[in-house]
């Protein structure tokens, strides 16, 4: 890459930054190239009520098909916290108390990022607009998730 082309993506960077146009407001096809070359952090928010059920939402879409684990990528200078209550709020309408990180997943075959997911215990603040609790995994779990709450569930019983 020349230095002209490399302060031409420099300055397009920070024309995205200036225009206000970082993640969540970015257009998806720039930051799904951008995913595919730094590591994207991830709140999966496991929301239970009782320390045996788990709340589950379905996802029908060109990347995934079944139950999971409802969720999505931190935006930058993001506290856990706050990333697990935007998520709930934007996916079930609700509020949670974050409680803890279960656990950390480099995903190998994310579909269109170089995700890192935080598995985050949290409680519902409210009754959720959508979803359902669990205390058994839904065979249509999507893969991944189904691991999360194997490992999850696992710790319950211990």
């Amino acid at each position: 890459m020349t230095k002209k082309k490399i302060q031409q993506l420099i300055n397009l960077l920070k024309e995205l930054k200036s225009s206000n146009l970082l993640p969540p407001n970015m257009p998806f096809d720039v930051w799904k190239e951008l995913m595919t070359i730094v590591p994207a952090p991830a709140a999966e928010v496991l929301i239970t009520r009782n320390g045996k059920d788990f709340l589950l939402t379905e996802r029908h879409d060109k990347f995934w098909d079944g139950w999971h684990i409802p969720g999505g990528f931190l935006i930058a200078k993001e506290k856990i916290e706050e990333a697990c209550n935007r998520l709930a709020k934007k996916e079930l309408g609700i509020s949670v108390n974050f409680q803890y990180i279960l656990s950390t997943y480099t995903w190998p075959d994310h579909p269109y990022a170089n995700a890192i997911s935080l598995i985050c215990v949290c409680h519902p603040k409210g009754k959720p607009i959508t979803g359902k609790y669990f205390t058994k995994i839904p065979d249509n779990t999507i893969k991944t998730h189904k691991q999360f709450l194997k490992f999850y569930l696992n710790k319950q019983s211990n």
